[in-house]
């Protein structure tokens, strides 16, 4: 058996918690609901197929289109919820 000094280890560990603590405080912490969202973002958040989806984009949902990929602003998601009301 390893004859280690538990303090020690202790602090170490304690310091490597602090330092970790310290750089997620100065990430810079982002609203989920500020930010575009990818077509596959909006099947997870709103519970959602892939072919509802695109029903979706067809009854009125705005979106935008970068690298072949689907994108859905905070604007458009909100105008389409309240079309749908």
């Amino acid at each position: 058996m390893v004859n280690v000094d538990l303090g020690y280890r202790i602090k170490q560990l304690s310091e490597r918690i602090s330092a970790i603590e310290e750089r997620l405080k100065e990430i810079k912490v982002v609203n989920s609901e500020d930010e575009d969202w990818d077509n596959g973002r909006l099947m997870r958040e709103w519970q959602i197929c892939k072919r509802t989806a695109a029903s979706y984009r067809k009854q009125g949902l705005g979106f935008y289109k970068r690298g072949g990929r689907i994108f859905y602003t905070p604007k458009q998601r909100s105008d389409f919820k309240k079309l749908q009301q």
